[in-house]
Order: structure tokens, then sequence, then C-alpha cells
């Protein structure tokens, strides 16, 4: 009789095994991983709301601090200081004024532009706290929202698009719509401007120039000249703003070098002498220069931002 070879015993397998961990636990097990998924998706999106969400200027209603007589704010005695920042003398006022946003300029070439301007300026250091991103510093100064591009209720008080409705300056706008002039909120940019003239700000497009709507060929100078006596007739402010220093920093860190932002900076003198000279001509006009931010150097914690 012919007897069969037993079958070989195969090890065991964990997975193959019935569980022993009590349903409870299980569910337990369960529940926990799902809520600390949840969780940090909370928080990728919360954080992410820092860098993307953008809160606009709501209301522009003026603000009474300098236009009411009422001698107190919430309690506190605003006789002094309605004195100071209602009631200029007149060497510190003004009619008119060109102001140039160039978003991204590092401070180790602001002498480049220091050297056009100090004939006759003053400099301001002006720090925000809190994330160093364009729209989120942009918000706070423009509208009194907090800096952190969180919802928040606003300063209540004056805010500087409130003081620019007040001040019934009649504004244009000139440059790209993010992110400067959407701060302002789209319902109210017939509040503030009489003229807006939007320009596409290619991130792939090599200029040369800051501002290269006004100053990256002939063709571009003589639309700066048609502008500036086009706001001289109409007795109009201006307002422009550039992106593109700031674009040409996020490809120069990538790439390990700073010739483009430094070759843009450098332009930035000559090409703000030509507005300077104009407004030593028009003296009704005051220019004024200014940025959100700088880019100093990439670390390996990223980049360095003042």
């Amino acid at each position: 009789m012919k007897r069969h070879k037993p079958a070989p015993v195969l090890p065991s397998s964990p997975f193959s095994q019935p569980s022993t961990v009590p349903k409870r636990d299980l569910l337990k097990s369960v529940l926990l991983r799902c809520s600390i998924i949840v969780v940090v998706l909370l928080l990728t999106w919360r954080s992410g709301q820092t860098f993307l969400y953008r809160q606009t200027q709501k209301n522009l209603d003026q603000n009474t601090l300098c236009s009411a007589d009422h001698e107190f704010f919430e309690g506190v005695d605003i006789r002094n200081y309605k004195e100071k920042m209602c009631n200029l003398d007149e060497p510190y006022q003004f009619e008119k004024f060109i102001w140039l946003v160039t978003d991204g300029f590092p401070i180790k070439y602001a002498t480049f532009v220091e050297e056009v301007l100090k004939s006759h300026s003053i400099t301001y250091l002006v720090d925000i706290p809190g994330p160093k991103y364009s729209h989120a510093i942009y918000t706070s100064y423009l509208t009194g929202l907090l800096p952190t591009n969180l919802p928040g209720e606003p300063i209540e008080g004056d805010s500087l698009l409130k003081s620019l409705v007040r001040s019934d300056y009649k504004l244009q706008y000139v440059g790209p719509e993010w992110s400067f002039l959407a701060m302002s909120g789209k319902e109210n940019y017939d509040k503030l401007f009489v003229k807006i003239e939007l320009e596409f700000e290619s991130l792939i497009t090599y200029y040369d120039h800051a501002y290269p709507f006004f100053f990256e060929d002939e063709n571009a100078i003589s639309r700066l000249k048609r502008t500036l006596e086009d706001i001289k007739r109409n007795n109009i402010s201006l307002i422009s703003h550039s992106g593109v220093i700031d674009h040409k920093q996020h490809g120069d860190f990538r790439f390990g070098n700073f010739f483009a932002t430094t070759q843009a900076a450098r332009k930035c003198g000559p090409d703000f002498r030509m507005i300077k000279e104009w407004v030593d001509e028009n003296p009704e006009y005051l220019l004024v220069v200014s940025s959100d931010h700088g880019v100093d150097e990439m670390t390996s914690a990223g980049y360095r931002m003042h």
C-alpha cells in the first residue's frame, strides 16, 4: 500500500491569522488615525491661507478723526493728535503725488536709488510684523487688517485707503493687479481711481527694467512721458506698482546667482532719476518710492527676508 507524504507545514503569517485585537481597541485606533489625518489637513489648509488668502478692504467709509468735532476717540483724548495729524504746516503739504511701489526691492540694492534721491529726500523704515509676503504686508498698511492675511477685524481708525478717499485725490493706477491693487478690493476701484491701466507681467519674459512698461525701450519711455503729461494736465496723482524684481529673485535664488536682480536694481537708479527730474520741474508733486520687503540671501533654512 502506497503511503502519501504529509503536506509541508508553512510558516505562520501574522496576516493570515485572525486578529486578536478587540474590536473596541481596533475602532479606537482607526478613529485616532483618522483624527490625526484631519488635523494635519486642517493645519495644512490653515497655514496655506497665510500665503493664498487675500482679504481686501471691505469698508471705505470716511474716518471721522480729522473731519468731526469730537475730542475723544474710544475714551482717548485726541485733541493733541488732531492738531499734529490734521493741521499740517504749509511746507509739509503737497497737492499731488507719484508713488512707485517696487515689490521685493532688497535693501542691499537700495543705494542705487538713494544716490538719486538723497539731495532732498527722507527715508523711512517701516516694519510690519508677520509673514513677509507681499499681499500680507500690503493688506496691513493699506487697509489696517492683520498682516497675517488671515481673517480678522480691521483697525478701527484710519487706513491709507480711507485717507486717500477722504483726501479727494484723483488717482491713476498703472501696473499689474496682483497684488498691490487687488488689496483695495475690486468693489472699491471706482471709488479710488479715475483711471486704471492694468499691465500683464509675464513670469517667463526677461525684463531689463523693474518697470518695463515705462522704461524697457523707447516706446515705453514715450509712454512714461505721455503719462506724466496727462496726470499734470488732468490734476491727477499716479500710483504704479511692479513685481518684476520680486519675480527675478525667485529665479536668481533657484539658479544660485543674483545677476538678474542686480542688473534690474542698478537700472532703477537712472530710471527713477527721469521721474525725479520731472518732479523737480513740477514741485506740486511729491515723489514716493517704496517697497514691501526684500530678500537678501538663500540659506539652508530658506529665504532670509526683511
